[in-house]
């Protein structure tokens, strides 16, 4: 069974009464991540390596201060420390009015 994708960082946003919802569409495919979160709204492109991404730790392979983690299967499925704040402020810089139908 394949892994949702940002599992452990879904995990985290509605234990705190956060919604976490992958809106697909766009050009080229591919979609939104659309985050309600400790009262902020965000839409998040996903791409190959988005900000979420970076939630995650990175995967121990090569040498990464000259091999950075280059998409998301870089990164393990363990949270940084620190990752809801972090989530907090992604969603702050990236605010989002989300229609109330």
């Amino acid at each position: 069974m394949t892994r949702p994708a940002y599992k452990e960082l879904r995990e985290l946003v509605e234990a705190e009464k956060g919604t976490m919802v992958f809106q697909a569409g766009g050009a080229g495919g591919g979609g939104d991540w659309m985050i309600q979160y400790r009262g902020h709204a965000a839409r998040i492109r996903d791409t190959q390596l988005n900000p979420l991404d970076h939630l995650y730790e990175p995967k121990a392979t090569g040498d990464r201060v000259n091999d950075p983690p280059a998409e998301w299967g870089d990164f393990t499925t363990r949270l940084v420390d620190g990752a809801a704040s972090r989530l907090e402020k992604i969603v702050r810089e990236n605010p989002e009015k989300l229609s109330h139908n």
